[in-house]
C-alpha cells in the first residue's frame, strides 16, 4: 500500500528544489508518495496550523518557520525527534550549522530538522558597488550612505519591504540588530524601547524616503526581489537564498545573473530564519514522514548543489556541493559569517504574533503618520503585551 504524503510550502527556490528531488526519493522508497504543494508564505501558515490542531489532519508532514517552533511544543501539537534522529546514520544533528539548531531544541527534546534558512543578508550587485567605489558596509549609516550614494533616477539604491506586519518587522530587524538593538534580551524581556532601536528606525525611514523605489511603501520581500531581478535597485536587505536565484543560468535575471553577491549585517548580529522539517503529534503515517525527512536530510549535499540553501557545515565548506557556476565569494562564504551571528528576533509561544505586531506599529512612521519615538513605544508595548499572554 502506497502512502501519500502531501506537504504545504513557500513558493521560493528552496521549494522548487526539493520537488526536483522527488523522483529520486520515490525510486528510493516506492511505497510513499510525495505531493508539494506550494504558496505564497500568507496562504500556508493558517492551513498548517489548522491541521496540527485537527482531528482529522490533512498533513502527516510540515515545514515550520522557526518563529512558529516553540508556540507548537507547548501546544503539545509536534512529535519529538530525537530518538529519530540518533537511530538515523543519515542525519546527523551536530552536524546542523550551530546557530540553526537552538530554535528546535526546547525542553531538552529535538523538534524539527533544519530544512533552508532565509536568515536575511545584504543582497547587492557586486558590479556597481564596485564601480562606485563601495565595498561591504561595516555600520548602519555606512549602509545608509551607499544606499543613497547609489542611487540614480534609473535606479533605487534599496529596495525595501515596509508593508505593515511580519514583512516590515522582518526587515527592520537586520537594521535594529545592525544599530546595536534588539526586541528582547537574553532573558526574553522586551528592551525594543531603546535609542538603539529609535536610530535604526530613523535610518530606515530616510533611506526608504531617499533610496527605495518610487511607490514600494506596501512592499513585501516579493516585490523587493523582484525589484533586483528587473535592475531596479541596487541592493536589498533579504533572504540570503536570493543570491543563488538571482545568478543561476535560466533564472528570473538572466542578463545580470552573476552579478550578485551576499554580505553580512553589519555588526555581526543578524535575524536567524529556518524552516525545519517536522510530524505533527496527530500524523496519521509518521513512518512515512521520517522517510521523507531522513531521506532529504541525507542528500544535503544534493538539494545545496541544486541551489539549495545550505543547512550543514559539511555541504557550506564542499566545494563539490557548491551548485553549478556559483561564486563562492559571493555566496557560500559570506553565508558562513552571516549564519555566525544569527539569532531569533523573537522568542516565545506568540513569537510570530510579536513579530505581525512589530510591524504594523512602526509602518506608521514609515508613512509618514507619526513619529519615530512614537512608534518605537507602541511597537515595545504591544510585544510587551503579547509575551505576557
Amino acid at each position: 500500500m502506497t502512502a501519500r504524503l502531501r506537504i504545504l510550502m513557500e513558493t521560493v527556490p528552496d521549494t522548487d528544489v526539493v520537488a526536483s528531488m522527488l523522483p529520486a526519493f520515490r525510486a528510493d522508497h516506492p511505497n510513499v508518495a510525495v505531493e508539494v504543494e506550494a504558496m505564497h508564505y500568507d496562504d500556508m501558515r493558517g492551513p498548517t496550523l489548522a491541521s496540527l490542531r485537527a482531528g482529522e489532519p490533512e498533513l502527516d508532514l510540515v515545514i515550520l518557520d522557526n518563529p512558529w517552533v516553540d508556540g507548537l511544543v507547548g501546544a503539545g501539537q509536534l512529535e519529538p525527534l530525537d530518538e529519530r534522529i540518533a537511530g538515523t546514520p543519515g542525519v546527523d544533528w551536530d552536524g546542523y550549522y550551530p546557530t540553526l539548531r537552538p530554535a528546535a531544541e526546547i525542553g531538552g527534546r529535538i523538534w524539527g530538522v533544519p530544512f533552508y534558512t532565509w536568515t536575511p543578508g545584504l543582497v547587492y550587485r557586486r558590479d556597481l558597488w564596485e564601480t562606485a567605489g563601495l565595498s561591504a558596509p561595516g555600520s548602519l549609516d555606512e549602509l545608509a550612505a551607499a544606499a543613497k550614494a547609489l542611487t540614480t533616477p534609473e535606479q533605487a539604491g534599496m529596495a525595501m519591504q515596509p508593508r505593515a506586519g511580519y514583512d516590515l518587522c522582518e526587515e527592520f530587524g537586520s537594521w535594529l540588530f545592525a544599530a546595536g538593538g534588539a526586541i528582547q534580551d537574553g532573558a526574553g524581556r522586551v528592551v525594543l524601547d531603546s535609542a538603539a532601536a529609535r536610530h535604526a528606525l530613523a535610518v530606515y525611514v530616510d533611506v526608504h524616503a531617499s533610496a527605495a523605489p518610487p511607490g514600494s511603501l506596501e512592499w513585501a520581500f516579493d516585490d523587493s526581489m523582484r525589484a533586483l531581478a528587473e535592475g531596479a535597485a541596487a541592493a536589498a536587505v533579504n533572504c540570503n537564498w536570493a543570491v543563488p536565484w538571482l545568478n543561476s543560468r535560466g533564472g528570473p535575471a538572466p542578463e545580470l545573473a552573476g552579478r550578485f553577491a551576499l554580505a553580512p549585517i553589519p555588526g555581526g548580529a543578524s535575524v536567524l530564519g529556518v524552516w525545519y522539517w517536522a510530524i505533527p503529534a496527530n500524523a496519521r503515517d509518521k513512518e512515512a514522514a521520517w522517510a521523507f525527512i531522513s531521506w532529504i536530510a541525507a542528500n544535503e549535499r544534493e538539494r545545496v548543489a541544486r541551489g539549495g540553501a545550505p543547512v550543514t557545515g559539511g555541504a557550506l565548506t564542499d566545494p563539490g556541493a557548491w551548485a553549478d557556476g556559483l561564486d563562492p565569494d559571493a555566496y557560500y562564504r559570506p553565508f558562513d559569517a552571516l549564519h555566525a551571528g544569527a539569532r531569533p528576533l523573537v522568542v516565545g509561544p506568540n513569537a510570530e504574533d510579536v513579530i505581525v505586531a512589530v510591524g504594523e506599529e512602526l509602518h506608521p512612521a514609515v508613512a509618514g503618520g507619526v513619529s519615530v519615538d512614537e512608534a518605537v513605544t507602541r511597537a515595545a508595548r504591544r510585544a510587551e503585551a503579547l509575551l505576557a499572554d
